[in-house]
């Protein structure tokens, strides 16, 4: 069954996705906060940690939209399927996390000792990141249904300005 419910959004977010992508980057507080953050060149523990950052903000707006669409709702039975759709897009942002990251690696060895590059991990983490945003905007663009006056009253749960590097610098040291 969970195989079932991850291919089904797989296919889901394949078939919509270009819905989703429609919007523009600059239409969501999240990629407007870090897009500073992720375009500028740092060390791997700095793009590791933004990366993380960037993908733990898209995974609560997934699990965000999911609760108010969920709200819409009367029937335990159609909650259930808001439910299974961010459980099913958490999963698969785990495996997507997990494909990326084989690109980072060397293939010809056994997975146990495989060998990873230095991006691995915020390649992974970054994957990852784009998975939930694709599937967040996907539930944002049905948050209003046909009414497009309900569709612009969405608001966003992220309300931060992306990294504070010196912070960040000082807690590593």
């Amino acid at each position: 069954m969970r195989k079932i419910i991850l291919c089904m959004a797989l296919w889901t977010m394949t078939l919509l996705g270009g819905v989703a992508q429609a919007q523009e980057l600059s239409d969501n507080p999240i990629d407007q906060a870090f897009a500073a953050d992720l375009n500028t060149g740092r060390s791997t523990y700095e793009l590791n940690y933004v990366t993380s950052e960037y993908c733990k903000a898209w995974k609560a707006e997934l699990e965000h939209a999911g609760g108010i669409i969920k709200g819409r709702y009367v029937f335990d039975a159609d909650k259930e399927k808001i439910d299974a759709y961010v459980a099913a897009v958490q999963q698969l942002s785990k495996v997507a996390g997990d494909v990326e990251r084989l690109n980072w690696s060397d293939t010809t060895m056994e997975p146990a000792g495989r060998h990873v590059g230095t991006g691995a991990t915020s390649a992974g983490l970054l994957a990852q990141a784009r998975t939930y945003k694709e599937a967040t905007l996907f539930l944002i663009q049905t948050y209003g249904g046909n009414n497009p006056e309900e569709k612009a009253v969405y608001q966003y749960l992220y309300a931060g300005q992306g990294i504070d590097w010196a912070a960040v610098r000082k807690a590593a040291q």
